[in-house]
């Protein structure tokens, strides 16, 4: 995490919480690895010049997730002056679209959307899952293996078929 106002620490002391190891440092030039397949990043710099030098470190390491926390318009002039500089930015450049749950090899709708899939969901009959959404749109998932999770209940009938199957065990 890069930044060291008062919502960083807060954030810092979240992932603490759930058990996720976090660093955090104030500028980019005290940015250092190991960087694995699960290290993400954070930047909240509250100055822009700050939060620009330290995406211009983390792009290049093609992390998980990087994500810029502030307004909108503070994302859109950073992207901007990214762009100025050369530096292509992909449509899911600080968030995946879509987070989703996979488990026994399956997405499942546990799952997290960005705003522009409100729409969508919104207009979703109640009968109807976000799974359609997810079968539309696979390079805009990002999916997050959960082993442990081995049955999907969507509706009333899978809740007494799970029922069943534990009162036979």
């Amino acid at each position: 995490m890069v930044g060291d106002g008062p919502d960083c620490r807060a954030l810092a002391q979240i992932s603490r919480t759930l058990g996720w190891e976090c660093r955090r440092v104030e500028h980019a030039s005290e940015l250092s690895g190991p960087y694995d397949d699960w290290t993400v990043a954070l930047v909240k710099t509250h100055n822009d010049g700050r939060d620009f030098a330290a995406l211009r470190v983390l792009l290049p390491l093609n992390l998980r997730y990087v994500g810029l926390l502030g307004p909108r318009r503070r994302r859109q002039q950073l992207l901007g002056d990214f762009l100025d500089t050369g530096v292509s930015v992909s449509e899911n450049f600080f968030a995946p679209a879509i987070v989703a749950s996979r488990y026994g090899g399956i997405l499942g709708t546990q799952a997290l959307f960005s705003d522009r899939y409100l729409p969508r969901l919104r207009a979703l009959s109640a009968d109807a899952g976000a799974r359609s959404i997810l079968k539309e749109s696979p390079n805009a998932i990002t999916a997050v293996d959960l082993p442990d999770a081995l049955v999907d209940i969507d509706s009333e009938a899978d809740w007494k078929n799970f029922q069943c199957e534990q009162a036979k065990a």
